[in-house]
């Protein structure tokens, strides 16, 4: 079943009470749909009763500052566990980094 939502892609499967997420881009200019997307997130999983989220972030990109970042994110947090949200799963692109090598000594 969809759930109807402007800015995100909400898919709820009532035989798993499990609400499936497509998480979209991130960036500062879209602060305030941001905050907005996630209040409505939070409504969605309290009139629905939702116990289960599984959110899939692996094609969205975040260009916010990490401390910001993070500040809306503890705040979500911290509204998802006025819910009966159990459990909260998310799919995140695989990172790829370079092993950074170790810096060679001069021999003496």
């Amino acid at each position: 079943m969809l759930i109807p939502n402007r800015f995100i892609k909400l898919e709820f499967n009532p035989a798993t009470d499990t609400l499936f997420i497509e998480w979209p881009n991130i960036h500062d200019y879209t602060l305030y749909e941001l905050r907005f997307m996630l209040t409505e997130l939070i409504d969605t999983v309290r009139n629905y009763d939702i116990e289960k989220i599984l959110a899939n972030s692996r094609k969205s990109a975040v260009t916010l500052p990490e401390q910001e970042y993070s500040v809306i994110v503890n705040q979500f947090a911290k509204d998802l566990s006025t819910t009966r949200l159990q459990k909260f799963a998310g799919l995140r692109p695989a990172l790829v980094t370079a092993r950074k090598q170790p810096k060679r000594l001069p021999m003496r």
